[in-house]
């Protein structure tokens, strides 16, 4: 009976798997210190643009425009930018970053992370459900429209044609009788 020969690798696996690790632990290495180094850049520039634009918690129209500003300059986008400028309002520094959050250490874990800690709240400070923020974004739009519409239809020299007049209080129509029916809301007409 011969015996067969087993080989408990090929030859070169050895060497050939210590370059791997040594290559893994190189591209770690400089990984690690870019994202290290992105990490920092994104939150001085969010300290520079709260510096000139106050506390992200308000709505700033004027800053709107240094936003876009300095995302076209950059080529970063507004969306991004405010995320730094959450980024910075959140922590002092990296080390604050790291000392309450050790495992995050990349631009997309902190994206991640600044979402959880900004729930999105009711009126009556509970954490309100995404149907709820959409309804609420839909009715504030909604309004909006309506008063955009009241405003240019009641301006001076603004004529409807008489199709326009018909189509115009046929939709008035229909959402009074919905106002009425579906929501119960009382509708008196002048």
């Amino acid at each position: 009976m011969k015996k067969s020969k087993r080989r408990s690798s090929a030859p070169g696996t050895s060497t050939r798997a210590t370059k791997d690790n040594e290559l893994l632990g190189r591209l770690a290495e400089l990984w690690a210190s870019y994202q290290s180094r992105g990490l920092d850049v994104r939150l001085q520039t969010g300290v520079e643009l709260n510096k000139r634009l106050g506390s992200p918690t308000g709505r700033q129209p004027h800053g709107q425009a240094i936003l876009k500003k300095v995302g076209a300059r950059l080529g970063i986008s507004e969306s991004e930018l405010n995320r730094m400028r959450w980024f910075a309002h959140r922590f002092v520094g990296l080390a604050d970053l790291k000392a309450k959050h050790p495992r995050v250490d990349s631009w997309t874990k902190v994206k991640e992370l600044l979402v959880s800690l900004n729930p999105k709240k009711d009126k009556g400070g509970k954490e309100a459900s995404k149907t709820d923020r959409r309804k609420a974004a839909y009715l504030a739009n909604f309004q909006r429209s309506l008063k955009t519409a009241t405003q240019k239809l009641g301006r001076k020299g603004y004529i409807l044609s008489d199709a326009e007049k018909e189509a115009v209080l046929k939709s008035v129509q229909e959402l009074v009788a919905v106002l009425q029916s579906r929501h119960k809301l009382r509708v008196i007409s002048a």
